[in-house]
């Protein structure tokens, strides 16, 4: 939201520089993102918290001034406001209180749409709002300075000068002021007269009933609506309004008659308009809500020593009603600070107007002890310990994603779980795997010029389980991209996780995938479970993620792989003899695993081999069209004696006809 400098010392008198002003705000909770300064004015840029509206005005701004500096905050005079025309008349009916607790429309009549004077056009134009006329300039002028939203009809263009506030009919449409026909359905909110909607409730009026240069009499409507029925409605009809944007947070209940009043006497003096009939329909006072606050406690919570006396000052400075200044004060919030609902939140405000930086730093006392973790937590605490340990960089995804990366994953199932009211294209489903996620990722780093670097997550995937119900569960997924990244390397992080994890009988069993080459990818077995895939992902599913270099993952189905951990350790003594070494080379079919390999030669040789581990490779002239050439290195010892050659050899020749008699191998 955007202020004036000048516009904010119209309602409290400070003397302070704007960048005083800014700071203060920023320290109070209220962020001063920019400060655009000039010889004349300055404008500042605020992010305004959801749950502030009372900040979406500059009469709100001007309130958190006055509470920070003790400078009395000076509210407009609206004055006299004489109905001087009697012969128009308005009706207005409220279909659905739910969604419309109160309704003003009040007629103003005689009035010559010119305009706006400069001070007018000026204030609006300095917050980026470009001026229209004198009427629809005043309703935009309230709207930003007391946050309540206005709207204006051309009152002869009402059929039956009928104002019906209900739910639209099936096949209704309207054509908005932007001049784009729009269709609407039985759960938005419209403002219709006798034979049509004219408005779209809390968004945006009609074309057809809009204020022109041939205007003379004006219906001004003030009110409130429910802040989730415009927030639906303006992502269904995909129409965002500075009036919609503070209705779907909540304007002030009890404004709502003021700032209509407040409109009609700048159309008086501005537009020469003669105030008619006023219709106030439905809920004129909220709920009262009283809060009691201990002085004791919020002096232990902030470590503060402050008295009742400047606690009450600091609230009633906000516009809160507080009682006697006692050891216990009992606060009743205004109807604009529907925010205020406990004990805890009024601490805060204390807090926020007393100021951060005069809260002295204490150590707290540490009473008892930590309670134990659970034992998913500490293993999956343990598992980024093992990922970290192997030079990989833990990232968070969004568990909300595109609809359009599950299917350019090849993941949209039919147990997606899908938002009804998504807050963007971007975040309409819940992620099913990891996988988008990371791509994602790859993508931002390498189009920074990141050329080399391992991630990973261990986070939540959703999908349905049933009618109305959804399960929850934990993957893991690691990605590597690099000049140095390869299949084995990521099926090495995998199987040093897995032994770290103490999980026994893993294997990677070759098996093509959707998004991954065959050959060059594989399923991950936890014993007959399969545990999740790993391998190098297709070119074409890359470049619908726009990205052009070599990318190697897998993800792994962590709730699947948890009943097999055991993290308990036994540790054996250092082997007294050092271990012989031998190679096999052979050539023998793509389709057969290293796993299968390093199985059959363990077998074959005994408890006297101890490791077996793929050392290289190859593919050339030499190797025939349908295979490929692997060399192992293998290691043989035991821990109480020493191996003679004979033993070695018989145990390495084992090893070969093994190799040859199951799987067909040619020793090189």
């Amino acid at each position: 939201m955007k202020i004036s400098y000048s516009w904010l010392l119209e309602y409290v008198d400070v003397k302070n520089s704007a960048r005083q002003i800014a700071q203060w705000l920023t320290m109070t909770g209220l962020e001063v993102t920019s400060l655009r300064e000039s010889e004349k004015d300055a404008i500042l840029e605020i992010e305004v918290t959801t749950n502030r509206p009372d900040w979406l005005s500059v009469l709100g701004i001007a309130r958190e001034v006055s509470a920070i500096t003790g400078k009395r905050l000076k509210v407009p005079v609206v004055g006299n406001l004489t109905q001087t025309v009697r012969d128009k008349q308005i009706k207005v009916e409220i279909n659905d209180k739910l969604l419309c607790p109160r309704y003003t429309a009040r007629i103003i009549d005689s009035v010559h749409v010119e305009p706006s004077p400069p001070w007018l056009s000026q204030r609006l134009q300095d917050i980026g709002v470009r001026p229209v006329n004198n009427i629809v300039d005043i309703t935009n002028f309230c709207l930003f300075e007391l946050g309540q939203p206005l709207h204006a009809f051309d009152y002869d263009k009402l059929a039956g000068q009928k104002i019906i506030v209900r739910r639209a009919k099936k096949g209704e449409t309207i054509m908005t002021i932007d001049g784009v026909k729009r269709e609407l359905d039985s759960d938005m909110l419209v403002i219709a007269d006798e034979k049509k909607p004219v408005a779209v409730a809390g968004v945006m009026g009609s074309l057809d009933t809009e204020v022109s240069l041939s205007t003379k009499t004006i219906l001004l409507e003030s009110a409130y609506f429910d802040p989730i029925s415009v927030r639906r409605t303006q992502r269904k009809i995909a129409l965002s309004s500075d009036s919609s944007y503070r209705f779907e947070r909540g304007v002030d209940l009890e404004g709502v008659l003021f700032a209509s009043n407040r409109a009609a006497k700048l159309a008086m003096d501005f537009a020469k308009g003669k105030i008619g009939l006023l219709k106030d329909v439905g809920t004129k006072v909220a709920k009262p809500n009283t809060i009691k606050l201990s002085i004791r406690k919020t002096n232990e919570i902030l470590g503060t020593g402050l008295s009742p006396v400047a606690a009450k000052k600091i609230l009633t400075g906000l516009g809160l009603k507080v009682g006697a200044a006692q050891e216990e004060l009992f606060v009743s919030p205004p109807s604009f600070r529907r925010d205020l609902k406990r004990e805890e939140d009024l601490i805060e405000e204390v807090a926020r107007i007393y100021g951060y930086d005069k809260i002295p730093t204490t150590i707290p006392k540490t009473i008892g002890h930590l309670g134990l973790k659970e034992p998913k937590r500490r293993v999956q605490e343990y598992a980024r310990e093992i990922l970290t340990g192997q030079g990989l960089d833990e990232v968070i995804t969004y568990s909300l994603v595109d609809k359009k990366d599950l299917e350019n994953a090849g993941l949209l199932k039919n147990d997606t779980v899908f938002i009804k009211n998504p807050l963007s294209s971007q975040q309409e489903a819940m992620r099913t795997s990891l996988i988008p996620g990371l791509l994602n990722a790859a993508r931002f780093n390498i189009n920074r010029k990141i050329e080399d670097f391992g991630i990973f997550e261990l986070s939540s995937v959703y999908s349905k389980a049933g009618e109305n119900e959804y399960r929850e569960e934990t993957n893991l997924c690691v990605l590597r991209h690099g000049p140095t990244a390869n299949f084995f390397e990521i099926k090495g992080i995998v199987e040093v996780l897995f032994e770290r994890l103490g999980i026994s009988g893993f294997d990677f069993v070759n098996t093509p995938e959707n998004i991954f080459y065959n050959g060059r990818s594989a399923k991950v077995m936890a014993g007959a479970l399969e545990a999740g895939v790993i391998g190098e992902v297709k070119k074409q599913a890359l470049e619908k993620f726009d990205i052009k270099k070599e990318i190697f993952l897998c993800e792994i189905k962590f709730e699947r792989i948890f009943s097999a951990i055991n993290t308990d350790r036994r540790f054996s003594g250092l082997p007294k003899f050092i271990p012989a070494k031998r190679d096999i080379s052979l050539v023998v079919e793509k389709q057969v695993s290293v796993r299968e390999l390093e199985t059959a030669m363990k077998e074959a040789a005994g408890e006297i081999l101890k490791n077996a581990v793929l050392a290289d490779e190859y593919y050339g002239q030499q190797i025939p069209k349908g295979k490929r050439g692997l060399t192992f290195s293998l290691e043989y010892c035991l821990s109480d004696k020493q191996l003679t050659d004979e033993e070695i050899e018989q145990a390495h020749s084992r090893a070969k006809k093994a190799l040859v008699e199951k799987f067909g191998a040619i020793i090189r």
